[in-house]
Parts: C-alpha cells; structure tokens; sequence
C-alpha cells in the first residue's frame, strides 16, 4: 500500500512537471506566433513602402525626362532657325543679293516657323543694330520687312487669335529694352547663351495658355550679332502630369511641374491655377525652395510618414 502511494505521487508529479512543460512550450510557440506575425507585418510594410518610394522616383525622373526633352526640342528647333538665318545672311553678303530681298525672306522664315509648329505660339528674329546687312538707314519704320523705326532688323510674328495664322508685330526700341522683356530680348545679348523666361499666360483667342520663351544668341565669328527666340506653350505638359496621376495608386497622390521660380507649369489639382505660385501641404516654403536649388533628385517623407514627395529634375 505504500509502495502505491509512492508511486502515485511520483505519477502526479510526473503529470505535474508534463503539464508545465506543455504550457510553457504551448505560451512559448504563441510568443513566437505573434513576435513572427509582427515581423512579417513589419517587413511586409518596409517592403511596400520602399517599392512604393523606388516607383515614385522612377516615374518622377521619366517626367523630369520628358520635360527635358520637350525643352530639347524647342532648342533644336531654335538652333536649326539660326542655322538658317546665318546661312541666308552669308549667301546675300556672297552673291550680292539685295538687302530687301534678305529681310523679306527672314521675315517669312520666322512666320512660317509659328504657323507649322502647334507649340510655338510666337517667334523672334533681332539683330543688332546694322549687324544684319549695314543698311538699316534705307529701312526705318519698314514694318513689311521686319524692320523697326530706327531700320534695324526685329520682326516678332505671333498666332493669330483664331489660332489658324500669325500677325507681325515689329520690335521697337523701347519695347526691347523694357524691364519686364530683360529675359526675352538682353539676356542673350549680355550672357551669350540660351535664356528662358519665367512662365507667362498669354491670351489666345478666348483660351489662355501658359507659355515660356526660350531666347538664343545668334554668334558669327565669336560675336553676339543678334538673337532668335521662341514662345513656346507649356499647357500640353498638363498631358505628362494627368498620365502620370492615372498611373501611380489610382490617382491618389498629386503631381505637380513648377518652374525655378516655384511657378506652376502643370497640376493634376483642377483648385491649383497655372501660372500661380506652388504651394504645398506638406512641403514647407524653405524645403520647396533647397529642392528647386538643390540641382539633384530627392525623396522626403512627411513627419506623420504618411505622405511621400518625390522630387526630381
């Protein structure tokens, strides 16, 4: 009977010690269910979180592309004009062809570059005075051959507001040297390289558009003889912005092109107005200005990490 009761005791404790053991492994499996749930919901989340950052500066730096590219375009256009332009003033020098002859074709020149190209809403061609073809005395006031009231060469041709032609307006003096024009028509002249003005809307018909000039020195033997430059419209980067909203998180996020001067060019945000400055929710003034002037592509999570800027150039 003894014998017994020994061993029904060492059977309990037995029982006792197993059942320990079971509820510890039992808590110590639940322990690493939830530390190994929270870490995959960690990783899970980081995972997303950095293909969302690495889409997000993929698509910002094929934008910043494209609007390279568009800029590009307007250059070559711009340089294969002044290719033209030089070429005409050297073929009138060498043959001897008359003077009026010269300006008539640079003017028509400068009118059918508006009237092909949709995204050129203006053109003009100015060359200093008597840098063209020394007879700037025989053409004073000749507005039908580009010419200005002191006769120097400065024809401005413009799409017509019906947007199916162009009008001549001739460039005075006082309109060339008028503060408000200084990044269109000196810039060039003082710097010797290309120009672009800030964004500007120009009224076309009943339609406004956002339109930039792109203005560049005419050069013939080193010297800066005169200028070429183009108004270029900016509204079809509106395209490039709503393609990209469509195309990240169902357009949940925003997109936006602004200019150096923090103009915006271009808004998925209909309550955001071309042409006014950009402000940004979660951007502050000193952050948006370091990034136009940073020069490089940046990314920068807002302090609640709930929003994500992508910024590139």
């Amino acid at each position: 009977m003894r014998t017994l009761s020994v061993q029904w005791k060492i059977t309990v404790l037995a029982g006792l010690c197993l059942l320990f053991t079971s509820i510890a492994l039992i808590g110590f499996s639940l322990y690493n269910a939830v530390n190994s749930q929270q870490s995959i919901q960690a990783m899970s989340s980081q995972s997303v979180s950095e293909k969302s950052q690495a889409l997000l500066e993929a698509q910002a730096e094929i934008n910043a592309r494209e609007v390279k590219a568009y800029f590009d375009e307007a250059v070559y256009r711009s340089e294969m004009l002044i290719a033209n332009a030089k070429f005409q003033k050297f073929n009138a020098e060498e043959n001897f062809l008359p003077s009026e002859d010269l300006r008539v074709a640079l003017d028509e020149m400068v009118r059918q570059a508006v009237i092909q190209f949709p995204s050129i809403q203006g053109a003009y061609l100015v060359f200093k005075p008597n840098q063209l073809d020394g007879e700037d005395s025989n053409y004073e006031g000749a507005d039908y051959v580009g010419s200005n009231e002191i006769g120097q060469f400065a024809t401005y041709w413009q799409i017509a507001a019906t947007g199916e032609n162009a009008v001549r307006t001739v460039l005075t003096k006082q309109i060339q040297n008028a503060m408000e024009n200084a990044e269109r028509f000196y810039c060039p002249l003082a710097s010797g390289a290309a120009c672009v003005s800030t964004p500007r809307l120009t009224q076309v018909g009943e339609a406004q558009h956002l339109t930039s000039s792109l203005s560049l020195p005419i050069e013939v033997d080193s010297q800066v003889i005169g200028f070429l430059g183009i108004d270029l419209q900016l509204t079809q980067l509106a395209k490039t912005v709503l393609d990209s909203d469509s195309s990240l998180f169902n357009g949940s996020g925003h997109v936006n092109i602004i200019s150096l001067d923090e103009s915006v060019i271009a808004s998925d945000n209909t309550d955001i107005a071309v042409g006014s400055r950009y402000q940004s929710q979660v951007l502050s003034a000193d952050q948006i200005t370091d990034l136009m002037f940073g020069e490089q592509a940046e990314t920068l999570w807002s302090a609640d990490n709930q929003w994500l800027t992508v910024f590139s150039q």
